[in-house]
C-alpha cells in the first residue's frame, strides 16, 4: 500500500509538534532546577541532563528534516522548529562558560 506525500507530511508534522511541545515542557523543568539547585553537583547533572536532552531533540529534528527531503518536501515550519532548538542549545553553551566562569 503506497502512501501519498501529504498523508506522510501530516504523520511527520504530528511527530515533530510532539517533540517540540515535550521539549517546550522539559525546557521549563530544566530551567527551574538549575535555578533553583543548591550544590554545584546538583546544577552539574540537571545541566549536563538539559544539555544531552537537547542534543536529543535536534537530532531528532535533523533526521526529520532530513526525511522531508528525500522525499521532496518543504517544511518551513519544521525548519523553523529546527533552528529554535539549536538556538537554545547555542544559548546553553553560553550559559554554561558564564558558569564556568564564575566557579
Amino acid at each position: 500500500m503506497a502512501t501519498s506525500r501529504g498523508y506522510v507530511d501530516r504523520i511527520l508534522g504530528i511527530f515533530v509538534g510532539l517533540i517540540v511541545d515535550s521539549f517546550v515542557q522539559a525546557r521549563h523543568c530544566f530551567e527551574q532546577g538549575v535555578t533553583t539547585v543548591m550544590t554545584v553537583r546538583d546544577f552539574t547533572q540537571i545541566f549536563d541532563s538539559y544539555t544531552k536532552f537537547a542534543e536529543y531533540v535536534i537530532g531528532t529534528l535533523m533526521a526529520v528534516a532530513a526525511a522531508r527531503r528525500e522525499m521532496g518536501i518543504v517544511s518551513d515550519d519544521g525548519d523553523f522548529d529546527l533552528d529554535i532548538a539549536l538556538s537554545i542549545k547555542q544559548e546553553l553553551t553560553v550559559k554554561f562558560e558564564l558558569f564556568r566562569s564564575i566557579g
